[in-house]
């Protein structure tokens, strides 16, 4: 039987919760909304949780090796 690593669950979950938060943020970043200060709010956070798709592919393939 395979043991859990304990940590690569955890980044795992981070992963999966920053890849749902961009695409979230990715709604509201439209040229026309460039104004309002949820664009901005969005704007940071898409760009913050952009690590999270790399990430998320390591620990994939790092979970099947």
């Amino acid at each position: 039987m395979k043991e859990k690593i304990e940590e690569i669950i955890f980044l795992r979950g981070l992963a999966i919760i920053g890849i749902v938060l961009l695409h979230v943020t990715a709604y509201f970043l439209t040229p026309a909304n460039s104004d309002f200060l949820v664009y901005k709010i969005s704007l940071v956070l898409n760009q913050v949780v952009r690590f999270t798709l790399p990430m998320f592919l390591v620990i994939s393939g790092f979970g099947l090796a």
